[in-house]
């Protein structure tokens, strides 16, 4: 993983940590409570309003997740590149495949 991506993810991780992270997690999750309801929604306008809104405050909510799951990915990946073996390996390796 490159410098540029480990200082993404701990300034993110730093974040989450943050006890006002938690409060707008909170507070997200009860506008979304609120949102689930049609009572108040007269138009088409107001619909697409709240389906934005809902697709919004969805995307905050499982940023931290989403984040998580990446940066796992990435360290994965990074360990599978640092295994692969070199060269004269897989040529060791073919020799012995075929012979």
């Amino acid at each position: 993983m490159d410098i540029e991506h480990e200082e993404y993810f701990r300034d993110m991780f730093e974040l989450f940590r943050c006890k006002g992270w938690d409060r707008l997690m909170n507070e997200l999750k009860d506008d979304m409570i609120l949102l689930q309801t049609v009572k108040g929604i007269d138009n088409l306008e107001q619909l697409f309003y709240a389906k934005g809104k809902d697709h919004i405050l969805g995307d905050l909510l499982t940023i931290g997740d989403r984040t998580l799951t990446r940066y796992e990915e990435m360290q994965a990946e990074a360990k599978e590149e640092t295994e692969k073996p070199t060269s004269n390996e897989e040529d060791d390796i073919l020799q012995e495949y075929f012979t």
